[in-house]
């Protein structure tokens, strides 16, 4: 069965593009800094790109486990700190 777009069908798909090429566009943005930034540390280390772009990845990826370790001990407080509350009621 064929299924007739109305105007309203069309304006929510045109947002969705819309925001994903926005998405898409601060990205490359985000990217294309990041990669200056890289340059220039290469540059100032007298290093290959490669090498400096490594290292950046590495340093995210421990960002990234240390921010959900970080998560994980606040979650558990948060629990433990909810199960000490319910014993020191005082009634």
């Amino acid at each position: 069965m064929i299924r007739y777009l109305n105007f309203l069908d069309i304006g929510y798909f045109m947002e969705d593009f819309d925001d994903f090429e926005f998405q898409r566009e601060s990205a490359n943005s985000e990217l294309r800094y990041l990669t200056l930034e890289l340059m220039k540390i290469a540059v100032r280390r007298r290093k290959s790109f490669d090498v400096v772009a490594k290292e950046f990845i590495r340093n995210t990826y421990y960002l990234k486990n240390l921010i959900m370790k970080v998560e994980e001990n606040v979650r558990k407080g948060v629990k433990n700190e909810r199960k000490s509350k319910k014993s020191n009621k005082p009634y």
